[in-house]
């Protein structure tokens, strides 16, 4: 009885061998291949190139984005893109940004802009700042609105050091 067992487990296996080596030469004769990594189909790449291509079409798709235009009349100082710029605002004037605009202030008594009853964002707590408010230092502010800033407090001796992200303008305090 064990000869017969030996005998068909042989089988079996012989069987079942063919079976799938036929089903791999088969599936490889009608170019289904491209699955294989490593295959010229599905080539394999290293971290770097990857790092490169992407970097690449960051850089395009950065070159492709504008930056503000030029100033007019009282206005100075158009600003724009992705990266935060440090602008000094001297007293007498205030910084007026435009929609999605974002800020800190880093140095000085700034005070909210506000021309209408809605605010200005300070991400950072979570509220909202109305005309006249005090702007918390290194507090993350988002405009909303274009129209919407900063200006020195009453009695400030000193300008306002302000790192600006988006289109802004300085213009003279009314």
């Amino acid at each position: 009885m064990n000869k017969n067992w030996a005998k068909l487990i042989m089988t079996v296996a012989l069987i079942s061998t063919v079976i799938v080596a036929g089903s791999t030469w088969s599936s490889q004769a009608d170019g289904e291949d491209a699955s294989t990594p490593g295959s010229v189909q599905d080539p394999i790449v290293t971290k770097s190139y990857v790092e490169q291509q992407v970097a690449a079409l960051v850089k395009a798709e950065m070159a492709k984005q504008g930056s503000g235009s030029g100033s007019s009349g009282d206005k100075e100082q158009v600003g724009g893109g992705a990266e935060y710029k440090v602008v000094s605002v001297p007293l007498g004037k205030k910084l007026i940004a435009k929609g999605s605009a974002e800020f800190v202030v880093r140095a000085g008594k700034p005070v909210a802009f506000v021309p209408d009853t809605n605010g200005i964002a300070n991400l950072t707590e979570g509220t909202d700042l109305t005309n006249g408010m005090t702007v918390p230092i290194n507090h993350q502010i988002l405009v909303p609105r274009s129209g919407r800033g900063i200006m020195s407090a009453e009695g400030a001796k000193a300008g306002l050091v302000v790192m600006v992200r988006g289109p802004y303008e300085l213009q003279a305090q009314e």
